[in-house]
């Protein structure tokens, strides 16, 4: 019961902050030019704190308690320790995963944000073409006697 207090305090506390913080920024640029309008709503001070507030305390609790049971049970009867990483880390990540669309709905946010979908050029490769030329080769004339065609003497 102490952790359900305590994590809803500090989510409350976080999403006081947060909120706080948007509304702020929010504020000076609408200062600096009055059209602006944000592409994402910024929530109410009270949601927002309200909302994490029962997030932190619910949700995370029951998260808090599900990973260290789990870590508790496989730490013990695991022998192998990458068995072990492998599957706590799964846990961590396919939880985390889950629960962002639910911290999003609980402050009042939009749960999928759509991105834009910008397309990249590939650069194009350049390439120089270059001619190569035979320099002709410098002999000494000692190379060049030797060098000279002979013909050979008739019998």
């Amino acid at each position: 019961c102490t952790k359900v207090a305590e994590l809803s305090a500090a989510g409350a506390a976080a999403g006081f902050l947060s909120a706080s913080l948007s509304n702020f920024a929010l504020a000076l640029r609408k200062m600096k030019d009055p059209q602006y309008s944000p592409s994402l709503p910024v929530p109410k001070i009270s949601y927002s704190a309200a909302g994490l507030g029962a997030f932190a305390g619910l949700n995370l609790n029951l998260r808090y308690q599900a990973l260290n049971g789990m870590d508790r049970i496989l730490f013990d009867r695991c022998t192998y320790l990458w068995f072990y990483l492998i599957v706590t880390g799964t846990a961590r990540f396919s939880l985390n995963r889950l629960e962002e669309p639910n911290r999003r709905w609980c402050q009042g946010l939009p749960v999928a944000v759509r991105r834009p979908v910008v397309l990249q050029q590939k650069p194009v490769r350049r390439v120089k073409k270059v001619k190569k030329v035979r320099k002709p080769v410098q002999l000494s004339s000692e190379n060049q006697s030797a060098l000279q065609f002979q013909p050979a003497a008739a019998a």
